[in-house]
């Protein structure tokens, strides 16, 4: 008798975990194609699920775990609107969500039929939402279908030529770049489209044999940053190239540069790369070295790469963006850095290991990370994930959010359901650093690093109540005059709290 064991049975299911194991069996853009989900199962007299973990419920009929693979996005955050729009692919068709304080406040079905892969980006000018999709092989861009020479489109990728998150888009976009691939020749693609009326510009084939996936690409100032992972003797190698978006044809990819990084191998890109505050890009990568595997922050223009996340078990997948931190003037550092630990950009990284979320965030812009803290103590375990950029959402001072995006996994790390979720988490900041002085009726209010005062949304207070707050006189975005109606007694605490769209700072100080 043929005895079949539990491992026997499920040693075939594909996996959408991001491992060398995976690639070496595959080798090919197959390992981005992910699985389905099963159907969910409904309890009658049960809690509700989004009862437990207060997670948000999507949809609970989403189609495949392919979304949540490669360099495509999900879902976006409108800083300026304080909502996230959210696309899932789901067994009727393709949805756009829109989502605002744990609600989903919009929506509609772009497409109805099957979609293999999808991107969004958001219009940072009108918070319009740009969506490329895949359907039965073919391209499409907002509403219409892209005509391409590919006989079957994937992986496509979006960027649009905007500033940056924290900054204000003032004018509309003009120009933007999108990627695909075909798979049938495994070509790669690249052209300007406009982010307004989604005009499409000539199809330009990328210079590069052997990709995996498609490209990824950014453009900002009129220039474009193109990452490329391509499959050389079993092994992932990343190609990098820039040029301006009015000159493609242009472009030469060359090997990034990775002396002095230890690594044994390289695994696929598992999140898009981005540009911070302070205009500087940033690539991740994703190395296995020796018994442990790295998240690794690489900033090709300043020859600099970062290891983020460090951790013995297999790390299935990591997202990394910017977050709103205006930087301080850098000491010893180009601007961005700060100090070389704190007052410098931020830049938030997460990674998933055996269905744990783990978290970090730099405070210098990518030149150092604290060590990764677990975010899902009371979460449910992860089958896959994506997120959105990290935001301000106002709730309480020093701290930004992110939104998650994900499946949940069962003890051995398959899907549970069909369930798509999203969660909030909230990641504490350095407090501000601040210093006080008094002399007669009037307090000098200095912040020393990792926070600012911004015109009319600083509010001050003393603790002596015996004292009032006559005015007050912003001299710098680091230095506050107080004007009082009589002399603060020593000891006094001086305290300041400063809210914007993109930032919110608080802290306090003790006079001498």
């Amino acid at each position: 008798m043929h005895f079949r064991s539990r491992d026997a049975q499920t040693s075939g299911i594909a996996s959408p975990l991001y491992n060398l194991t995976s690639f070496h069996d595959v080798q090919d853009d197959r390992m981005f194609d992910g699985v389905a989900l099963p159907r969910t199962s409904a309890a009658v007299r049960w809690i509700k699920e989004n009862t437990v973990h207060q997670a948000l419920k999507l949809t609970a009929s989403g189609a495949t775990s392919a979304p949540f693979l490669s360099t495509q996005v999900s879902a976006v955050r409108d800083e300026g609107r304080d909502v996230t729009h959210v696309l899932t692919a789901e067994t009727d068709g393709l949805y756009l969500s829109k989502v605002q304080n744990v609600s989903v406040i919009e929506r509609h079905r772009i497409s109805d039929g099957v979609t293999s892969r999808h991107t969004l980006e958001l219009r940072k000018y009108d918070g319009g939402v740009v969506v490329a999709y895949v359907e039965a092989g073919r391209l499409h861009l907002g509403s219409a279908e892209v005509g391409t020479t590919c006989q079957r489109v994937d992986f496509p990728c979006l960027s649009i030529d905007q500033p940056p998150i924290g900054h204000v888009a003032v004018d509309a976009p003009t120009l933007g770049l999108l990627s695909y691939k075909c798979r049938e020749s495994n070509s790669v693609y690249v052209r300007t489209f406009n982010p307004v009326t989604l005009q499409v510009g000539p199809e330009v084939p990328l210079r590069v044999a052997g990709a995996l996936g498609s490209a990824d690409v950014v453009c900002r100032l009129g220039r474009c940053f193109i990452r490329v992972d391509v499959a050389e003797n079993a092994r992932i190698r990343p190609f990098f190239g820039t040029c301006t978006l009015n000159d493609l044809s242009n472009l030469s990819l060359t090997p990034l540069n990775l002396d002095g990084v230890p690594h044994d191998e390289l695994h696929p890109a598992t999140c898009r790369s981005f540009i911070d505050y302070t205009e500087n890009y940033h690539t991740i990568l994703l190395a296995t070295h020796g018994q442990t595997q790295s998240v690794i922050d690489v900033m090709p223009h300043d020859d600099l790469a970062v290891a983020a996340i460090t951790l013995p078990n297999g790390i299935s997948g990591a997202a990394a963006d910017a977050f709103p931190k205006k930087p301080g003037a850098a000491i010893d550092f180009r601007p961005g850095f700060g100090n070389g630990v704190t007052d410098g950009n931020g830049i938030i990284i997460s990674a998933s290991s055996k269905g744990e979320l783990l978290s970090t965030n730099s405070q210098s812009g990518g030149y150092s990370y604290p060590e990764a803290g677990l975010l899902n103590h009371e979460m449910p375990k992860i089958f896959a994930f994506r997120t959105t950029q990290c935001y301000t959402r106002g709730a309480a001072p020093n701290t930004v959010s992110m939104d998650y995006i994900f499946i949940e996994a069962d003890d051995q790390g398959n899907p549970v359901d069909s369930t798509i979720w999203l969660e909030t988490w909230d990641m504490p900041l350095p407090l501000p650093d601040v210093q006080a002085i008094s002399s007669g009726n009037s307090i000098t209010l200095n912040i020393q690093k990792d926070g600012w005062f911004f015109p009319g949304k600083t509010t001050v207070g003393l603790s002596d109540l015996a004292v009032s707050v006559v005015s007050t006189k912003l001299v710098s975005d680091r230095t506050l005059e107080i004007l009082v109606d009589r002399p603060p007694r020593a000891g006094s605490i001086v305290s300041f709290e400063m809210k914007s769209q993109f930032l919110h700072h608080a802290g306090e100080a003790t006079l001498p």
